[in-house]
């Protein structure tokens, strides 16, 4: 049976690197992790995982904590669990989805809140073992989550570059961080604009967005809706299409998310594209440092999202152009 020390001698190395090698990838080079890993692949090597785990008193068990309602779950959770899964994974470390607090134990070794509200933050801060949520917080609490504010931000820009004279946000109705974040980057948008923000705050449901829709008052065309969701921006298309309104000639759709309701809405919708699954690992990796005992570089844990564009939703140049062409022939007529 091969051992560490076989691995060392093969390596070429001390067994305290080896050790180091499996136990604290991080503190060794790259070189010398390759050096290793193609040992033990040499002598079919195969770190015995559980007895480890055993002697650091671990469960090798992630809870993944879904404090979201089951029935308005976003189809985001798939490429975030996704994430999570291949993360630990890697860590040979098995996760465990709860989606009741009842159902929340201490037999593992830490946990990833994803769902949770501002009401949930001293529960969560009472659990005995590592918590990481995914969603920006002001509790103190370790996080990762998107650029929210920098998105909207860019968003509503966007807007206006693309010729849309008026700006208009359709925030989520919570008192949370994110949604606070993302109405906070339209805003600061309109303000370096010149231009008055317009914002409004619903439920995060496509039906009360479309019924929202249809009773807007001053209707104005020329307008793209920045939507704080993709729920929220399906909700809005489908009012405006409903309606026989232009999309996007005369109102433009920008929404929030970017997987799956962005696509199978009609017209698709450009949206701001949330890195789900990058997100999902970067969750595991702060977690297993705080289940290792050791300081987060930094409790917050932000990423970027990007703009996909489609041009159904908002205006291409050209259209824009024909557009604007058009209205200084009838002004001339």
């Amino acid at each position: 049976m091969t051992t560490l020390a076989d691995v060392a001698k093969r390596a070429n190395v001390s067994k305290m690197t080896v050790s180091r090698v499996l136990n604290h990838p991080e503190l060794v080079t790259e070189e010398l992790k390759q050096l290793v890993q193609l040992a033990m692949k040499e002598l079919d090597y195969q770190p015995n995982v559980v007895a480890k785990a055993l002697a650091q008193q671990r469960t090798l068990t992630v809870q993944v904590i879904i404090l979201e309602e089951m029935e308005i779950v976003e189809p985001y959770y798939a490429e975030l669990i996704a994430g999570i899964a291949l993360g630990l994974t890697e860590k040979n470390y098995t996760m465990q989805i709860v989606t009741e607090k009842h159902q929340v134990t201490d037999q593992c070794d830490g946990y990833i809140v994803t769902g949770a509200r501002t009401s949930d933050y001293s529960w969560l801060k009472s659990l005995n073992k590592p918590v990481v949520l995914f969603g920006e917080n002001r509790a103190g609490i370790p996080f990762v989550d998107t650029q929210n504010k920098e998105a909207t931000y860019q968003a509503s820009r966007f807007a206006t570059r693309k010729g849309y004279h008026q700006v208009v946000f359709v925030g989520i109705d919570l008192p949370d961080t994110f949604a606070q974040a993302r109405e906070a980057g339209y805003l600061e948008a309109m303000d370096e604009l010149g231009q008055k923000p317009r914002v409004y705050r619903l439920e995060n449901r496509s039906r009360i967005a479309e019924k929202f829709i249809t009773q807007f008052n001053k209707l104005m065309p020329n307008t793209c809706f920045i939507c704080a969701s993709d729920r929220i921006a399906l909700g809005i298309a489908r009012g405006l299409m409903n309606m026989s309104r232009n999309v996007p000639e005369d109102y433009g759709i920008i929404g929030f998310d970017g997987i799956f309701i962005d696509r199978v809405s009609n017209p698709q919708l450009t949206t701001m594209k949330q890195p789900f699954r990058q997100m999902g690992r970067i969750s595991v990796s702060q977690l297993m440092r705080l289940v290792e005992g050791r300081e987060l570089k930094e409790y917050k844990r932000s990423c970027q999202a990007s703009l996909v564009e489609r041009e159904h939703s908002v205006l291409t140049i050209k259209v824009f152009i024909n557009r604007e062409l058009s209205k200084v022939q009838l002004e001339t007529i």
